[in-house]
């Protein structure tokens, strides 16, 4: 019966749903019913040896129980019940036997007793389970805060310097000597800006909270951009080899993030690199369990992870790097952007050898298309010579304006709205809808972005709608049938440049009736 039981248990997962739980627990009554038939049996044969061996056999049986079984009150049911009748049988079968003796009313009271007490065993089992959960339930709490501390702190200390240095370089640019000294400084802050950026696209991914906007893309294209990339930051020191097999399926990802969680990952095997080396990048076909993967592996022979560090590799700011060297958040970001593409992470890690990393992404049939992100070019190249009106609605003035002011220049018509409640009222009472709505997702008021896409998309399907927002999408059913109704999704920070090529796509497939 023992073997019985370990055998149910190791089929059971860690949690289990409740018609599995209830199955353990009648193997584990059957299993008591069972033992505790011999005892009855034993006691039934009527000599001193065999009554001895009975009463030996229940106590051994409520000892293991009460020492093994009672963090769990449901499982020691199971023992107990079973343990509680074999002393309710004795007692009456001596009654019956012998009539009302002293013996045998001695009997009925140990037998009632101790049934008494196996009910109080229960009661502070379940109390002792109740405690239990309880600071189980303060203790994640407590690890909650003392993340957030760290999350806060961090995020502090990096916004802070990446701040100083925006900041710093504007208040230089009125007294620049030259207007190649002022450019220099508005590249500075420009860049430092774009550092910002990306540390809020870490801490989404790392939520797996990040807005993607996946496409079709081939691992060789993305090979090739990333190439670019690696071979101005990397030193001579360290040789650099991209592989992909052949007929490598493309993958349905963000382009940007999948940029994004690769260039981490090549970084961070540069660190691991002191002297020379080799960082090998490699895209292969792979099946797991039966299904199709894409392999992405980005491998070093640097100095390896320790075996201290690999269950920390992935919490968010661990990192072996000098204080003031990355935010510790690389490898969390790479973690969230895969498993928010419904992939996985595998590490392959041996210290004083090297580490592969490698992200498994599922396949994709579709053919790959251009990414208005990698493609917009410059403000001049994407200019409309035809005049249209955009209706503008976000609750940021100074980024209302700034989007206005870039439109304008582009040549478009641009009314502004600071609230939803606004943009709705307008656009309900006027006699024409705008050429295009472009509005952010989430605002005050009662009025959000979804509501304004569900109002152009009934009464005006035609003109097409861009939402904009630093969140993810909302998880009401709502929202989730106005962004699939929208025509564009445009995570903040916004670049100018993308959002001028996202609004010329989409007018210019109004304009060709798509």
């Amino acid at each position: 019966m023992q073997l019985s039981e370990k055998a149910v248990v190791r089929l059971v997962p860690s949690s289990p749903t409740k018609l599995q739980y209830s199955l353990v627990l009648c193997v584990l009554f059957v299993e008591a019913s069972v033992y505790c038939a011999m005892p009855v049996y034993l006691w039934f044969l009527g000599s001193d040896v065999a009554k001895f061996a009975a009463l030996a056999l229940v106590t051994a049986s409520s000892m293991h129980s009460m020492l093994n079984r009672a963090a769990f009150p449901s499982i020691l049911m199971c023992f107990l019940v079973p343990d509680a009748a074999v002393f309710v049988v004795i007692s009456m079968h001596s009654i019956f036997r012998e009539g009302v003796t002293a013996e045998a009313t001695l009997f009925a009271i140990c037998g009632l007793a101790i049934s008494a007490f196996f009910v109080v065993m229960l009661s502070q089992s379940y109390r002792k389970e109740a405690q239990s959960l309880e600071m189980l339930e303060q203790l994640q709490q407590s690890q909650k805060l003392d993340v957030m501390g760290k999350l806060t702190g961090g995020i502090a200390h990096d916004f802070n310097n990446l701040l100083s240095v925006i900041s710093g370089n504007l208040q230089l640019v009125p007294g620049a000597a030259s207007r190649q000294e002022a450019e220099s400084l508005t590249a500075e802050a420009l860049n430092a800006a774009e550092r910002c950026s990306d540390l809020t696209s870490k801490l989404l991914s790392f939520g797996q909270k990040a807005p993607l906007q996946p496409i079709a893309v081939s691992p060789t294209k993305a090979f090739e951009e990333l190439e670019r990339y690696v071979r101005r930051l990397f030193p001579a020191r360290i040789a650099l080899q991209f592989d992909v097999e052949p007929k490598t399926d493309n993958v349905f990802v963000d382009p940007s993030a999948l940029q994004s969680a690769l260039l981490n990952l090549a970084l961070n095997s540069a660190q691991a690199i002191t002297g020379r080396g080799k960082i090998s990048i490699s895209a292969t076909q792979d099946v797991i369990a039966g299904r199709k993967h894409v392999r992405l592996t980005v491998a070093d022979d640097g100095v390896g992870i320790s075996d201290s560090n690999k269950n920390q590799i992935f919490d968010p700011f661990f990192s072996t790097s000098r204080d003031g060297e990355g935010s510790g958040l690389g490898l969390s970001m790479v973690k969230g952007f895969a498993e928010q593409s419904q992939g996985s992470v595998e590490v392959d890690s041996q210290s004083g050898v090297g580490t592969a990393i490698s992200i498994l992404l599922p396949p994709t049939s579709q053919i790959p298309q251009e990414d208005d992100r990698q493609t917009a070019g410059n403000l001049n190249s994407i200019r409309d010579p035809q005049r249209y009106s955009i209706a503008l609605v976000d609750d940021n003035r100074q980024l209302l304006r700034a989007m206005a002011i870039m439109l304008e220049r582009e040549g478009y018509t641009v009314t502004t709205y600071e609230n939803g409640s606004d943009a709705l009222e307008a656009i309900a009472c006027k006699g024409g809808f705008p050429d295009l709505v472009l509005t952010d997702a989430v605002m005050p008021g009662p009025v959000q972005g979804w509501n304004i896409v569900q109002h152009v998309k009934e009464h005006a399907p035609n003109v097409p709608t861009i939402m904009i927002s630093g969140y993810a999408a909302s998880a009401d059913e709502y929202s989730k049938q106005a962004l699939a109704q929208t025509d564009a999704f445009l995570s903040k920070p916004i670049d100018l440049v993308q959002l001028a090529s996202v609004v010329k796509k989409q007018l210019s497939l109004k304009k060709a009736g798509v």
